[in-house]
């Protein structure tokens, strides 16, 4: 048995009791304070002693969202997403056991998001799917934790497969990526913010970003991770070995291995990478803010959504840049393996979210089934000229 001190991202304390069951498999569960983990553990040790089975059993759903939440390192911007699920979207499920939730009742409650939200308002119209989708991976991740951690034995939530597939009006036009560009650096972009007008001023860094991001299809947390030495001019290639860490402060692994990747230098990023190179030390942030710390990632975003609304063009954004690169060297016939490493994707998920710049491919595939390779005399499947390769 052990407690664990816990700090949040918000600076909040938690505590973490842990314990063994029977079979040795380890539960924990979260307080606020150290007193209340002590008590609880005490109370595991007395039942324990007298043969009892100490797996959680009645922890209801909310219990089961916050112990969830606490065990995750996440940036605030995405905890407090977290939590305007569970405050809001998932209220009238969160004093249930959590174990007693059905899949029919999960059903339920994510057709009431779609529909209409009887505890927020009789006049509530619901949400959109694509928010009913994100709080419906929320809660399953909550409850595939409880499973793991051995709260219940199964979880309810069963989450719809979503169609990745991209529609092309989210790809904004070269002429309308120019505009924000242009925009972000010279400022001027109009915005609210806690009731005060305010004007962005000039941003280079951004700016620099941005066309990173264009010419090169990196994500934002891996731009904004960037050191000197990841770019070797003389190579040719961009070296995208980690990315900004949540904190801000720190580099951390990229999101998966087919994220570190060897991107080609385009002839149009070679100005902006040497004049952010020269004469610096490789363990440098490639990019900074004027207080000499790395881009923010929510700052950078919000630098190009003022000045894209701004420009009239709000569907600039960065991750709709990378759709853009994409989908150039789809269309300029660079082959989907190729675009797929240097995106830092998989071939299936390129052709999954990309499949409308793929479209003819029915008429192509089956011109190809007349070119010599397969005709009598060309190679058939079975022949010798064809060997596996590792």
């Amino acid at each position: 048995m052990a407690i664990q001190r816990r700090v949040t991202k918000t600076g909040a304390v938690r505590w973490v009791a842990r314990w063994r069951d029977k079979g040795g498999r380890e539960h924990s569960r979260t307080f606020d304070t150290k007193r209340e983990a002590k008590t609880f553990l005490a109370d595991i040790e007395v039942k324990q002693a007298r043969g009892a089975n100490v797996v959680p059993q009645k922890i209801t759903v909310r219990h089961l969202f916050d112990d969830w939440l606490a065990t995750r390192d996440i940036r605030p911007s995405t905890r407090g997403a977290y939590e305007h699920v569970r405050d809001i979207q998932l209220a009238p499920l969160l004093d249930y056991p959590a174990a007693e939730v059905t899949p029919a009742e999960m059903m339920e409650w994510a057709s009431h998001l779609r529909t209409g939200r009887a505890w927020i308002s009789a006049d509530d119209t619901g949400l959109a799917e694509s928010t009913v989708h994100t709080a419906l991976v929320t809660v399953a991740s909550a409850f595939k934790w409880g499973v793991q951690e051995g709260y219940l034995t199964r979880s309810p939530v069963r989450v719809p497969r979503k169609d990745k597939a991209l529609d092309p009006v989210e790809i904004p036009t070269r002429a309308q990526i120019d505009a924000v560009i242009k925009r972000v650096e010279t400022g001027g972009a109009k915005y609210v913010a806690k009731g005060l007008e305010n004007v962005t001023r000039p941003n280079p860094a951004v700016t620099d970003m941005m066309h990173i991001a264009l010419w090169a299809g990196l994500r934002v947390s891996e731009i904004a991770g960037l050191v000197v030495g990841d770019i070797d001019l003389d190579a040719g290639f961009i070296h995208v070995r980690a990315q900004l860490a949540r904190d801000g402060k720190r580099r951390a692994p990229v999101k998966s291995h087919t994220s570190r990747r060897d991107v080609p230098i385009a002839p149009a990023l070679v100005p902006v990478l040497r004049r952010l190179t020269v004469d610096r030390a490789p363990d440098e942030w490639l990019l900074v803010s004027n207080n000499g710390h790395p881009v923010q990632v929510s700052h950078a975003g919000k630098v190009v959504r003022y000045a894209a609304e701004n420009a009239g063009a709000p569907g600039v954004h960065f991750h709709a840049l990378r759709h853009f690169f994409v989908s150039t060297m789809l269309t300029a016939g660079v082959a989907v393996q190729d675009v797929a490493a240097v995106a830092g994707h998989t071939p299936a998920t390129t052709l999954e979210t990309y499949a409308h710049v793929l479209d003819g491919y029915r008429d192509r595939v089956s011109a190809a089934f007349e070119a010599p390779a397969f005709s009598a005399r060309g190679i058939s499947a079975g022949s010798r000229h064809l060997r596996a390769v590792d």
